[in-house]
């Protein structure tokens, strides 16, 4: 298969052609196909080069999907001249009636007992019209957790020929969270004692959750279409009446396969894996199926977890095309972070701090960060006017403008190890302050130690290998990286296998006086 005449742009990378190249010869020989590629190598490019060319030689359909909304929106922003067509979930859409096309788009019941949807528009601005857009779209987006959504729930779901998920690593997790789902203390008459959850969702959650459905929908078809709280309750609706199907999927399963985590105002419920549920779902979104990352490290753990068999499937591993004097990392060890007082390693990690913005006086930068405490802390003990932080997902794009805008400018952040491109001189050094373990404070976490320990080093050696991917983003970028965690020498002992040789190629032991 010819794949060059429909590569988006008039060149393409070494390492593009040969993820290209190993992947149109892998889908004559397998099912489930892996590409690894470094952050920045242009993996976008190759996924909708891969669509066109599906579209043109095989007249094969393909669904593009992305787990986070930064990726999805660049995809488009690059890749909508090219015929790709986004879709996102009902209540995205305005209804000229309705409010929402989450709210119109829901049944009514008539007293005659007949039924009809409170909005019949067909507005070229509503989720009917974007719907039909995309599903005539030979190249088709959308966020992993809606597709999935539509995979299991939409009547009129079609799987494609081919289905590519970028940002795969976090595909397992995105699964497993589509059948998660929380009961809280106001929903039910009380909770049961820990280890009896499974009989109590069959003998009393079960069937207050009927009977909140039905009070739902009485009410929803009671609420006029301009009444504000419409939304509110069809929202609460869909919820419920999500939690049934996921409820009905428990109480088939063996108990062992979920995790019940009690809280004093909640309990919520998740599957421990998604291997199985992955297994069965995938094959509705796409018959052929291409996984795309920069961290896919111990092939056969990622292909287990989404249940596939790691015979049967292909994997390559790219290395990096990027010279490495371009993208060292530094490993200065000077804070030792212990969580029952934090205050010590954040006062010698503000220590280092100022000394790296000395070493880049001009230069705009990125901190990394496991909490908003931490964050939170650092702006304000630092002695530096340079470093800002953000309070949650909306201020952090706010705060990302005044980094663009204002060079010297350096975020603080606990929530950017992925997801986020800063090119050339959006960033030019970062700081990974703490490594970023997942909290053994999540009963899920925790139970996942101790069914496979090496689930945790995974994790983590993936989210640090994402973290030190986003400043460099091309060949002919550059930016330096220093890790300050004290943990890190031991924990590369421990997962070395789990990071990239390019990552290993890079790492260099205090050469900076930090």
């Amino acid at each position: 298969m010819e794949w060059q005449p429909f590569f988006p742009f008039p060149e393409w990378r070494p390492a593009q052609a040969k993820g290209l190249d190993f992947i149109c010869q892998a889908l004559s020989q397998a099912d489930d196909i892996m590409l690894e590629a470094p952050n920045g190598i242009g993996k976008s490019a190759i996924a909708i080069a891969l669509a066109r060319c599906f579209a043109k030689l095989a007249g094969s359909a393909t669904y593009i999907s992305t787990t986070t909304i930064q990726l999805e929106d660049q995809y488009m922003k690059d890749f909508a001249r090219l015929g790709l067509c986004q879709l996102h979930a009902k209540s995205h859409y305005d209804c000229p009636t309705c409010q929402k096309c989450d709210v119109g788009s829901r049944e009514m019941r008539l007293p005659s007992g007949s039924r009809w949807c409170r909005c019949q528009c067909a507005s070229p601005e509503g989720y009917k019209h974007a719907k039909v857009k995309f599903q005539l779209a030979d190249l088709s987006i959308a966020n992993a957790a809606y597709i999935c959504t539509c995979a299991r729930f939409a009547p009129d779901w079609a799987p494609r020929e081919i289905a590519l998920f970028d940002e795969a690593h976090l595909l397992h997790d995105t699964i497993a969270s589509g059948y998660s789902f929380d009961i809280q203390e106001s929903e039910v008459k009380f909770f049961p004692p820990e280890g009896d959850e499974p009989a109590w969702l069959e003998q009393h959650y079960s069937f207050w959750l009927n009977a909140q459905i039905r009070e739902l929908q009485e009410q929803l078809d009671r609420i006029d279409e301009k009444d504000p709280e419409i939304r509110t309750t069809c929202r609460k609706l869909e919820r419920a009446e999500q939690k049934r199907e996921n409820l009905q999927i428990i109480l088939a399963d063996d108990p062992e396969h979920w995790v019940f985590d009690q809280q004093p105002d909640r309990l919520s419920i998740s599957p421990l894996w998604a291997t199985d549920l992955a297994a069965n779902l995938l094959p509705r979104i796409g018959a052929k199926r291409i996984y795309l990352s920069a961290t896919l490290p111990g092939f056969t753990h990622q292909a287990r977890y989404l249940g596939i068999a790691a015979k049967k499937a292909r994997f390559l591993a790219l290395p990096s095309p990027f010279p490495v004097e371009h993208r060292l990392i530094h490993i200065c060890p000077v804070a030792k972070w212990d969580y029952r007082d934090q205050g010590p390693a954040i006062a010698k990690t503000c220590r280092a701090i100022e000394k790296i913005l000395k070493l880049h006086p001009l230069d705009r930068g990125l901190v990394h960060v496991s909490s908003y405490r931490q964050a939170t802390e650092i702006v304000s003990q630092c002695r530096s006017k340079r470093l800002i932080t953000h309070l949650d997902a909306s201020d952090k794009k706010v705060q990302l403008g005044t980094l663009f805008d204002k060079p010297g400018t350096v975020l603080v952040s606990p929530s950017s190890h992925e997801g986020l491109d800063l090119k050339d001189d959006r960033s030019r050094f970062q700081v990974i302050a703490k490594l970023p373990f997942a909290s053994l404070g999540d009963k899920r976490v925790k139970k996942r130690m101790e069914v496979e320990p090496s689930w945790y080093n995974l994790h983590t050696a993936q989210k640090f290998t994402q973290a030190c991917g986003r400043s460099i983003r091309s060949d002919s970028d550059f930016a330096v990286t220093y890790i300050l965690d004290q943990a890190f020498d031991g924990f590369y002992s421990r997962a070395s296998q789990f990071f990239p040789q390019y990552i290993a190629d890079a790492l260099r032991i205090q050469e900076v006086p930090v």
